[in-house]
Formats: structure tokens, sequence, C-alpha cells
């Protein structure tokens, strides 16, 4: 299964919450009754709904692609490229704004392969996130034409 990835803030982000709120407004998401965060799209080529889910706790926020992938394969991973593609936007920002790390957690063998089961996206700020530390599955499927944009600011 992948992709979760986790921003862990230098600060409490329940000090901020309006400026967390604000950013993940923003980018498109909604709050859900249980106080998750999310944002759909698209169906899958499947028939199946895909979304973001942004879980947010005091030090860190949560995210993951549902339905969760499964394999190495490249449709899989195209299919949730604009998916990944936003996620990895929020958390860039929310590391630019706050401070803090950005990690990407996999269970897909080869990108396990490459960097483990948990990589390091970014360190806020002395290290901002780079194309070439995501997994290599997103990467291969990003680099062919979604692409990732970073904002330099909230």
């Amino acid at each position: 299964m992948c992709c979760r990835t986790s921003y862990t803030s230098v600060i409490d982000l329940t000090t901020q919450i309006d400026e967390v709120e604000r950013i993940f407004t923003v980018a498109g998401f909604h709050s859900t009754m249980d106080g998750v965060w999310e944002r759909a799209f698209e169906p899958s080529i499947r028939g199946d709904q895909r979304y973001i889910r942004a879980s947010i706790t005091p030090y860190q926020i949560q995210f993951s692609i549902v339905p969760s992938i499964y394999t190495h394969s490249v449709e899989e991973h195209q299919q949730a490229a604009l998916l990944a593609s936003v996620l990895f936007q929020v958390a860039g920002v929310l590391g630019e704004r706050f401070g803090g790390t950005v990690r990407q957690q996999s269970l897909v063998s080869v990108c396990r392969e490459e960097g483990g089961y948990t990589r390091t996206l970014a360190v806020y700020p002395e290290e901002p996130m780079r194309h070439e530390n995501i997994c290599v599955g997103f990467r291969a499927v990003l680099r062919r034409g979604v692409g990732m944009v970073y904002a330099t600011t909230a």
C-alpha cells in the first residue's frame, strides 16, 4: 500500500489552525464531519472515487491517497499522479510556512527497495522538497507529464 505522507511541524499546529485550514481550503480541500480534510478527484479508470485525506494532530498531519496503490504498476501511479502532486505541494507549503519535516511511507516493494519504508522528502527550512527524494513510482510518472510545482509562499 502506498502512499502515506506525513508532515511533522516544529510548532503546535493547533495554535495556527486558522492558517492551516486556509492552506487546505486554498488547495481545494474541505473539512468532513469527523474533522478530516479531504479533496476529491475524478474517478479512476476503474471507476474508483479518488481523494486525498489529511488528518491533523497538534504536531503532525497525516496524508493518504485513497484508494491506496498496491503495486508498482505505472498505471496505478499514473492514476494517482495528480493526487500525489497536490499532496506533495500542500505538505511543502506547510513546511515552508511552519518549518518541519515531510516524510513518505511506502509498502510498494520497488519504492521501498530504493529508499526504505520511510524516506525523508524535506526538512524545512534547511532542505526544501526535491523531486528526486520522492519514491521511484511517483518520480517516474511525474517526470512524464503531470509535473510537480512547489509554491514558495502559502
